[in-house]
């Protein structure tokens, strides 16, 4: 990298948006962040074409065939995360307050799971879930509460004193995900705020292009470029950045050119209906978490159901689908009109058996919203750094949505590893570090395999059939 350090970032979604201002604060000349989608609520980024398809907001959705293909869209902008103290002290020190009125932060006050394990003689001897002491033929139900008072929050942490932010540790962000003042926060509203804290401070450095499409990357010696348009120009534009940082999301189209045509599974797929409650659902789930798991002897396999509300914005459904119906279309179900009613109805009625707080009716889809069905997978690139390209978050690896550590890994883990490996480059072009620039991304790589190992760890343990 040169003295002028070029950054450029493949996607504004949080990742990308977070890894912006922390290259910005770590000095970079020029941090340019491009997006497919538009950016139409009457902003416009440097560069930004203005249309009907937005960055913020959810884009119309056609009919069950094109549910599927329309997921992602509907998925980032209606889903909803959960977010830790420690994504919190992220958040802040990049500028962006919890209480903000744009992030709309909704602080949960219980976790409440219902769980079934399966029966002993399915389970062979020595499973984690034996060893963790829970009786395996037993249903059980509770509410773990969050702490969110911050003398609470100070006494945790002079039990158990955690490294500055920037050393803070996948483990140690695991452990304590939740219920460490966690809150749940529309991922619509982090975007805006993440995209309002980048205009606001650092609009000398960071410049947003939306709407680009012919996007792809240009081999140049042993550098790689990036080749682009974007709707307010008239011809391609190819950049030839220090560094391209790829938060593309799990579809790696970038990354299978770059870094590796190899993506490792460390799971089978597993694959959800996800569905809006209507207004009244919303109110009455409150900002709470409600996770159902159980069971189906008929099935002969767990299923799970989870509810996340916000009674600000709207409380979103998943529901498990049997494997014996996915199995048909492995890639992207295709679910008859009586199956998806079939999937609902039992959810409702298993959250209201488990809550009763959760009224059947209040757990119905919002007729205004689509149902959409998705797939997960435990599953992670080869490598995540080559030459002068990283990549980051669902790119970089996926793991299981329930976990809630995504978000969590992506925002504070890759960041941090994309800022330590920017401030050592810029340390060294001053005079002020002596590490090379091979070194600074052999320590970014380890850094990423680090977390994805620490990720998959938990969650093979916790959502698949594993044992």
């Amino acid at each position: 990298m040169t003295m002028a350090t070029s950054i450029i970032i493949v996607g504004a979604g949080p990742a990308g948006l977070t890894t912006a201002i922390r290259c910005a604060q770590s000095g970079a000349a020029k941090v340019t962040v491009l997006e497919s989608r538009h950016l139409s609520d009457g902003q416009e980024g440097n560069g930004s074409d203005s249309n009907t398809q937005s960055f913020m907001e959810s884009p119309p959705t056609a009919d069950t065939e094109e549910r599927g293909k329309s997921f992602r869209s509907v998925f980032q902008r209606k889903n909803i995360f959960q977010l830790n103290h420690w994504v919190f002290e992220q958040l802040t020190a990049l500028g962006v307050h919890r209480d903000n009125d744009t992030l709309q932060a909704s602080r949960v006050g219980g976790i409440h799971l219902c769980d079934q394990y399966k029966p002993p003689d399915v389970i062979s001897d020595g499973s984690p879930k034996e060893r963790l002491g829970t009786r395996l033929e037993a249903s059980f139900t509770f509410a773990l509460p969050c702490v969110h008072d911050a003398e609470a929050i100070r006494e945790v942490l002079r039990q158990n004193p955690a490294p500055a932010l920037s050393n803070l540790s996948p483990e140690r962000l695991r452990d304590d995900n939740i219920p460490f003042g966690v809150c749940n926060v529309p991922v619509q509203a982090l975007q805006r705020s993440l995209y309002e804290v980048a205009g606001a401070k650092y609009a000398d450095v960071i410049e947003f292009h939306f709407g680009v499409q012919e996007l792809e990357l240009v081999e140049d010696k042993d550098h790689w470029g990036i080749r682009y348009h974007t709707g307010d120009a008239t011809a391609t534009q190819l950049a030839k950045p220090d560094l391209i940082v790829l938060a593309e999301g799990s579809r790696r189209a970038l990354a299978f050119k770059a870094l590796t045509k190899e993506v490792l599974m460390e799971s089978s797929p597993q694959h959800f209906l996800y569905y809006c409650l209507s207004a009244s659902g919303t109110q009455c789930a409150g900002a709470d978490i409600y996770f159902r798991r159980h069971y189906d002897e008929k099935l002969g396999t767990m299923l799970k159901q989870a509810l996340v509300g916000h009674p600000a914005t709207q409380a979103v459904v998943s529901v498990q689908i049997p494997p014996s119906i996915a199995a048909i279309h492995p890639e992207r179900p295709s679910l008859l009109q009586d199956q998806i009613e079939a999937l609902v109805s039992g959810a409702c009625q298993r959250f209201h058996d488990a809550f009763p707080s959760l009224t059947s009716d209040s757990l119905l889809p919002d007729p205004e919203t689509p149902i959409t069905v998705f797939k997960v997978q435990e599953t992670h690139l080869k490598r995540y750094a080559a030459r002068n390209v990283i990549a980051i978050g669902d790119c970089a690896r996926t793991g299981h949505f329930n976990s809630a550590l995504g978000a969590a890994f992506a925002l504070v883990s890759d960041v941090n590893a994309v800022g330590a490996l920017v401030d050592a480059v810029v340390s060294r072009e001053q005079g002020e570090q002596q590490i090379s620039v091979e070194e600074a991304f052999v320590a970014f790589d380890a850094a990423l395999r680090h977390t994805t190992q620490v990720f998959h760890d938990h969650d093979l343990t916790w959502f698949y059939e594993r044992f």
